[in-house]
């Protein structure tokens, strides 16, 4: 059964979370197809991911991968090449989403497809609450959490260096799915965020100033969510090479850009894509003077001193 929205979700070794995260979908107000990729889980997530298909009547695809794909964003990039509809969310497989997501998700989407044309590429992307690994309340906004300025998704200079989002909290339209496959997996740091920076090259990303899920931090996410304080950076061990790493995957990730697109990036997009991999090439003082005229910057002080101080 097709339907125009779709829910895609990479699964591997998620039984301890998974069944309140079907749930959450199964209780959405709004209908949805929903797509999971298993990248070779070896605990009971492909039992339960079996027991729940019956229950979604028709509504699920069972995507099993045959051997591992390395990485969250290898199996989101496989999800996006299966995707056919005109509206996607991404949900991770730990989470529990609010029962109206889909529907306020796929609605923003909508709006701004309205104002801009349905072929043009639109992401969207909320707010979220923080829960533990027993679905105690940790926090009332990630964005706090993280000193986000969700604002600063329409800032290519600042979009190159972080991403306001999580891709669980994200909704995209068939024109941006189209334009970001075939995702370069090996230069990205991960789908959403690249997701992020084609949309805001080749059309519009707006955020939802609201929560709509419940996005659980258990110590073992795909991705690292450590809350953002200056002490983080005073006294965390082998900081310095981990900025500079960091910084080293973000120009890779601004090459991707131009490796995948060429001369279809908008003039003034390319000559900030191609200035910011340039600072791996400058001086000390150099770089920092790029870094700041350019607007290559976090959204916070803590994350903006580090990286001025030490990449």
């Amino acid at each position: 059964m097709s339907l125009s929205v779709e829910v895609l979700m990479a699964t591997y070794n998620n039984e301890a979370y998974l069944e309140p995260m079907l749930d959450s979908l199964l209780a959405q107000t709004s209908p949805f197809s929903l797509i999971v990729s298993d990248d070779c889980s070896q605990d009971r997530t492909v039992e339960i991911l079996q027991r729940y298909e019956p229950i979604f009547e028709g509504r699920m695809r069972l995507h099993l991968q045959p051997r591992p794909s390395g990485s969250a964003k290898a199996n989101y990039a496989v999800l996006m090449e299966l995707s056919t509809s005109a509206h996607v969310l991404f949900a991770d497989a730990d989470d529990v989403w609010d029962a109206d997501k889909v529907r306020r998700t796929v609605s923003a989407l909508q709006r701004m497809e309205a104002e801009h044309g349905v072929d043009v590429p639109a992401l969207v992307f909320s707010d979220v609450r923080l829960i533990d690994g027993a679905g105690a309340a940790k926090g009332d906004s990630y964005w706090e959490y993280k000193k986000i300025r969700p604002s600063i998704a329409q800032s290519l200079g600042g979009l190159l260096v972080c991403p306001p989002m999580l891709g669980c909290a994200t909704g995209a339209n068939a024109a941006l799915i189209r334009r970001s496959v075939p995702v370069p997996v090996d230069q990205v740091t991960g789908h959403d965020w690249w997701m992020m920076l084609v949309a805001n090259v080749f059309g519009h990303v707006a955020p939802m100033h609201e929560q709509t899920m419940s996005y659980r931090l258990h110590g073992n996410n795909s991705s690292d969510q450590k809350e953002v304080k200056l002490t983080s950076y005073a006294k965390a061990p082998g900081k310095m090479a981990a900025v500079r790493h960091g910084m080293d995957m973000r120009r890779l990730q601004a090459q991707a850009l131009i490796d995948q697109f060429g001369d279809e990036l908008p003039a003034t997009a390319r000559a900030r894509v191609e200035r910011f991999v340039r600072t791996e090439e400058q001086t000390f003082l150099r770089r920092r003077v790029t870094l700041l005229t350019g607007g290559y910057l976090y959204s916070d002080l803590p994350r903006n001193l580090g990286m001025l101080a030490l990449a």
